[in-house]
Order: C-alpha cells, then structure tokens, then sequence
C-alpha cells in the first residue's frame, strides 16, 4: 500500500530497495511502466565491505591474506550465515563445511544478482538497465544520463549537480589482485554472473 502510493505521488518517482530481488514481480504490478535499475557492486568490494564492518571495525579480525581468504567461523554479519546457508541448500554443489567466511559473502552476492537480473529483465524487459556501482562513480553525468534516457527525459540539472558534488570515486577492494579470488570465484561457480555484471 505504501509503494502504491508513493508510485503515484508524481509521475517521477524513484524508490531505493537493497532486498527487493524476489519480488521484482510485485513492483511490475505496482509500477508496470516504471523501469528498473539494477545497481550493482564488485562483489570483492562487497565482501570487503561485510566482512570489515561499518568504518572497517572488523579488519584487525583480518591481519593478511591468508586469514582473509581462508578463515571459516561463526561470523555472521548483518545475518549473512543463515542467509548463506539458505543459498548453500540452493547450489548444493558446494560442501557447506569447506566454505569459508569470505566465500558465504560471495554466494550471497551471486544470489541476489542472479535474482535480480532474472526476474528483473522477465518482468520488464527492455525497461531494465543494468549499472554498476564504479561506472556510476567514476562517471555520475554518464550513467545519470543513461538512467534518464530510459524515461525519455534529460538529467535535471539538480540530480546532477548534487552527484558531481557529492559521487566519490570508490577505493579499490581489499587484495583486490590477489590470485585467490579466482579459485572462490571458480569454486562457486560464478563466471557467468560475473560475465553478465561486467566484472
């Protein structure tokens, strides 16, 4: 009821979800001619991002890279164990007891990409854009242009200005060339959503 509201507050309206990818049908049926922007992340970045905690509180947890890439605990950061051991009962192809934390934050991220790519572009087709987050921070003018050529519309000078004023270009992620990744990467069989998401 509160979305069917404000989706007809204005003709312009933009709502920010980060948990609605399972129901990507129910925004089609409130919104059928809205257009769906899916922002994504590097998901190193994201993993980063979990494991270290708000203002990184948790990186002493993580002195280098072995235990970085390697620690298998009881962490469960913003409830990413259960949510992670949902999803291991989904890609059964992974042994549970050999997964380690930074890998149960990178099935996470496969998860909810998949979802939100799937039903995002059955539900609305080519009124789906896909952006990634560096792309929209390394070129706000780029990215806003895109988004608002999806409605016909210029960048309002506003929106704008307050990305070009405010958009930080994002640090690299932790051990982000580290050959390491690739074996999670491979372990959990990610290669065609990392194709599909462009990293």
């Amino acid at each position: 009821d509160y979305l069917n509201f404000m989706f007809n507050v204005s003709d312009n309206f933009m709502a920010k979800f980060t948990r609605m990818y399972c129901k990507v049908g129910c925004l089609k049926a409130l919104c059928p001619d809205g257009v769906f922007v899916h922002l994504v992340r590097d998901p190193k970045a994201v993993a980063s991002s979990y494991l270290f905690g708000k203002n990184q509180r948790n990186k002493k947890h993580f002195p280098d890279s072995n235990v970085y890439f390697e620690r298998i605990s009881n962490c469960s950061a913003w409830s990413s164990r259960p949510f992670s051991d949902c999803i291991l009962d989904i890609y059964d192809y992974v042994d549970p007891h050999s997964i380690t934390d930074l890998e149960r934050i990178l099935l996470i991220w496969k998860f909810t990409f998949e979802e939100t790519r799937d039903h995002g572009l059955d539900a609305f087709g080519t009124n789906y854009l896909l952006v990634r987050h560096e792309d929209f921070c390394e070129n706000p003018r780029a990215e806003l242009e895109r988004i608002y050529s999806k409605l016909g519309e210029e960048v309002p000078n506003n929106v704008l200005g307050w990305a070009q004023k405010y958009v930080r270009k994002p640090a690299s992620p932790f051990e982000h060339n580290n050959q390491r990744w690739k074996q999670s990467f491979a372990k959990l069989h990610m290669q065609d959503s990392l194709t599909a998401s462009g990293y």
